[in-house]
């Protein structure tokens, strides 16, 4: 699934009105905007088709990306 800009954007504006309701500390805040980061952040995927590099036989393989993968 794509990053969800509407979703992101509602749960800040829900930040910022608690806010004017209820004031909150620098941490608590910093806390609060993690959260809501996270959760946008999780719901992005790399899609298949990174290159990859192997090593080992057909039934025990190992290895690593070697080009970068974009977050959609």
């Amino acid at each position: 699934m794509a990053l969800d800009d509407t979703t992101y954007k509602n749960a800040l504006l829900g930040l910022f009105n608690k806010l004017k309701d209820n004031p909150m500390t620098i941490e608590e805040y910093a806390a609060e905007l993690a959260k809501i980061t996270d959760a946008q952040i999780k719901t992005g995927e790399v899609p298949a088709g990174i290159t990859v590099q192997t090593q080992g036989t057909a039934a025990s393989q190992s290895g690593q990306t070697t080009s970068a993968g974009t977050i959609i």
